[in-house]
């Protein structure tokens, strides 16, 4: 496979891994929709291979579309869902949705009001009892799905489903039986070291397993070769013998320690040295303990308080726990930490934040 990004834009390996993805791309473009989880540990790149999946599907003429599920609280119920139908929304037209959500539309209006928006003088639908006004809703989504998939191929991608509300992966459930004549993929991504049998999501791939057209991708780490691979694109160092050894057993091919670990070694100017084995340190926190050592004084501070907040955090959260800081002022701040990489911007989500990880 060309070398196109396992963080950043470097994507090495994965050949299995991503044959078996596109050969469930091609089935659900054929018409035998399909939903596939893509699990592995932290770090371990599953955003990354999403990412390369979602664009060979774009490059098919498939549309993509992104769902994230929430850390913290406060998230509504449906949140991955309604992220990803909310870009959807707001880029079609009216006729279109008319279209696709004929009668659907003011079912469907209840989770996204965007759809008022584009569709006025809808009429509130009839009040059910809790369980029949979810299935209406349930069978509202997958008709829109399969009826929007008919003019062009869909891809919805929902990542850390283990953070996932229990509604939301009830959807999963009910969308995966719905969309095996469809044009649709739903690729779930999970860590699977988070999901005991007493898990919510464990209930979820229970029953889903049970479906023809599910699919699960197990992401382990890189081998010795295409670690090297990695640190030659990353590094411009070719490694060999002892250095590769020991990064790959250090590492266990994690990309993301991978990352953390290039990244320091060029900072502390061994990558050009042509000895590593004495400079790795142990583990991932003393690589990026490392890394934090070299930012200033208060984008530690910010970031030690951006941790408290969560993995994910946004710039309204954090400026009222600084008190010597205006918003201005924290902006700049973490433009520090954005450039260490440290922390990402939240795709496509102004002033929201996490801490980066693959």
């Amino acid at each position: 496979m060309t070398s196109s990004g396992q963080t950043g834009r470097i994507f090495v390996g994965r050949e299995r891994e991503m044959a078996e993805l596109m050969a469930f791309l091609d089935s659900s473009m054929a018409g035998q929709g399909r939903l596939v989880m893509l699990a592995g540990e932290p770090g371990i790149g599953k955003t990354r291979t999403a990412t390369e999946l979602a664009s060979k599907a774009q490059e098919r003429g498939a549309q993509v579309y992104w769902g994230w599920c929430y850390e913290g609280e406060g998230a509504p119920p449906y949140w991955p869902w309604i992220q990803s139908i909310r870009s959807y929304v707001r880029t079609a037209t009216a006729a279109q949705l008319e279209s696709e959500m004929g009668s659907n539309a003011a079912t469907i209006a209840t989770l996204l009001p965007e759809v008022h928006e584009k569709l006025p003088g809808l009429m509130t639908p009839p009040e059910l009892e809790p369980e029949q006004a979810r299935f209406r809703l349930f069978d509202s989504i997958a008709a829109f799905l399969k009826s929007a998939s008919a003019t062009t191929p869909l891809v919805i991608v929902l990542e850390d489903l283990h953070w996932a509300d229990r509604s939301s992966l009830m959807l999963c459930e009910f969308i995966s039986r719905e969309i095996s004549d469809a044009r649709v993929m739903l690729l779930g991504t999970y860590r699977n070291v988070e999901v005991d049998r007493n898990h919510p999501l464990s209930q979820t791939l229970g029953a889903l397993i049970r479906e023809p057209n599910f699919g699960r991708v197990q992401l382990g780490g890189l081998g010795p070769s295409e670690v090297g691979r990695f640190v030659e694109l990353n590094a411009g160092v070719t490694l060999t013998g002892p250095n590769l050894v020991m990064l790959h057993s250090r590492t266990e091919g994690n990309p993301l320690f991978l990352n953390e670990l290039v990244r320091l070694l060029d900072e502390e100017d061994v990558a050009a040295s042509g000895d590593w084995t004495t400079s790795l340190p142990q583990g991932v926190r003393d690589v990026i303990g490392r890394r934090l050592h070299r930012l200033s004084e208060k984008c530690n501070e910010i970031l030690t308080v951006a941790a408290v907040v969560g993995r994910e955090f946004t710039l309204g959260q954090l400026t009222p726990l600084m008190d010597d800081l205006d918003e201005q002022h924290v902006l700049g701040v973490l433009d520090e930490a954005l450039s260490a990489r440290i922390i990402e911007e939240f795709p496509r989500i102004i002033g929201r934040y996490r801490f980066s990880h693959s």
